[in-house]
């Protein structure tokens, strides 16, 4: 299976998404509705100016493993410098 989200949503099927919900999309609900067949994830909204200056904010907002795929990292950011830095730290 792909994990490109472009390719998924091209497939001529229904594509099972978890919408993304404050502090319930982390991790363990991700791999619990992956068990039941979901194809696309997102990770709760995460603070990009925390993300980038708290090792601890990371390690609290932000857990993966390789069978987590494809994700939706969500980031709200005040300054383009602040989403930029944020979603290279998450980048594969």
């Amino acid at each position: 299976m792909t994990t490109d989200v472009v390719e998924i949503l091209k497939e001529p099927r229904m594509i099972k998404i978890c919408a993304p919900m404050v502090r319930y999309s982390k991790l363990q609900f991700r791999t619990l509705v992956r068990r039941y067949g979901c194809d696309i994830c997102f990770t709760p909204m995460i603070l990009a100016n925390s993300f980038v200056q708290s090792p601890k904010a990371r390690h609290n907002e932000f857990t993966t493993h390789k069978e987590d795929q494809p994700l939706i990292v969500q980031f709200a950011a005040k300054t383009v410098n602040d989403f930029v830095d944020a979603s290279e730290m998450v980048a594969p």
